[in-house]
């Protein structure tokens, strides 16, 4: 009997310590974060870390991660409904947050991650009827597919395509509207960095959807432009050479 329950806790151990390694070696999920409306974070990639201590990458991990080095505050805390937010981005308000996992609303911060998910954390604008509506994008051959999130007549959340909403590209409207089937072309941008496409609603308070692109460069490379001109400038230096020479032997006839 013992030996038995030397080896069972033997085995609890290691199982103990491969979850706790398996923790510690974090994965990456994509983090936004919206404030009354307005974009804080999108798709921020971060390496979740276990910064709770019990053994699961949650939710509220990688809010936590998200957070570090923003200068914002992020509070969580245990309730009888589950792990809960109490302050993000800085912003305490008595409860009015929201929190999407995969585009699905969250019941409990504790919820595992896995890599390459989406989380989108929020406070709502609307603190009295919690009216804001969460919305989001899907890729398409032909562009973009805008969705809110609601009830049906019996209280069943379900995504629809959402219609004549504007798209934004780093916090301005484009051309694009999207149309009865939430669809929309996906702008694109010449300028070198990291954008963010959005959309707004007139009439409407939304939880902005976010995709994101990286522009690499913008037409000809700065080291190639250099080359062209220097080689340009070869070619002037040399022609104005054979035309003095030329000139030369023109008098010296």
């Amino acid at each position: 009997m013992k030996k038995l329950l030397a080896l069972i806790a033997a085995f609890a151990a290691i199982v103990s310590l491969f979850i706790l390694s398996s923790a510690a070696e974090g994965v990456t999920v994509y983090v936004s974060v919206a404030v009354s409306g307005q974009i804080a974070i999108a798709a921020l990639p971060v390496t979740v870390t276990d910064t709770d201590g019990d053994g699961v990458l949650s939710i509220s991990d990688a809010l936590a991660c998200a957070h570090n080095n923003s200068g914002k505050e992020y509070v969580a805390a245990d309730t009888d409904y589950g792990k809960t937010i109490y302050t993000l981005w800085g912003i305490t308000n008595g409860g009015w947050y929201g929190c999407y996992h995969n585009n699905e609303s969250v019941y409990s911060l504790a919820s595992e991650v896995s890599d390459g998910d989406r989380i989108y954390a929020f406070t709502y604008k609307d603190t009295e009827y919690a009216s804001d509506l969460f919305t989001y994008f899907e890729l398409a051959d032909d562009g973009l597919v805008l969705y809110s999130v609601g009830y049906d007549a019996e209280w069943n959340i379900v995504s629809s395509p959402l219609a004549d909403a504007v798209i934004t590209l780093d916090g301005a409207d484009t051309e694009y509207t999207t149309d009865s089937l939430g669809k929309a072309p996906m702008p694109t941008s010449n300028t070198v960095g990291r954008h963010i496409i959005s959309v707004r609603k007139d009439g409407a308070i939304l939880v902005p959807a976010v995709c994101t692109f990286e522009t690499n460069y913008q037409g000809i490379p700065p080291i190639l432009a250099f080359c062209i001109v220097i080689a340009i400038a070869l070619v002037i230096a040399g022609t104005i050479v054979i035309i003095i020479k030329k000139v030369g032997k023109s008098k010296n006839a």
